[in-house]
């Protein structure tokens, strides 16, 4: 991960532009904040597995509680469960974007 300040960001943005096209730059604020910088493929595959793990998570949590289904209707049930996950991460990424 590239990193670098507000002003030196704002001088060269076209450079750390293309520096975002293959990397992470971190951009550190006055006051201790910071913001990433990366390009829209990686942050849609980072949004994706998310909601992936978001779905495993709810999976186990349902396990734990005692509510699970046949076998025979988990492939199913993970499969829309999965693509409306996946559905959910990608209309908020286009949200996002704009």
């Amino acid at each position: 991960m590239e990193s670098t300040g507000g002003t030196e960001f704002r001088a060269n943005l076209k450079e750390w532009l293309d520096v975002a096209d293959t990397e992470v730059v971190k951009v550190n604020r006055p006051g201790g904040k910071s913001v990433v910088v990366l390009n829209a493929e990686t942050y849609e595959s980072i949004m994706l597995e998310l909601a992936e793990l978001r779905g495993i998570h709810k999976g186990l949590l349902a396990a734990s509680e005692g509510r699970v289904v046949r076998g025979v209707d988990v492939g199913k049930s993970l499969s829309e469960t999965m693509s409306k996950a996946k559905a959910s991460a990608r209309a908020k990424y286009k949200k996002d974007v704009g």
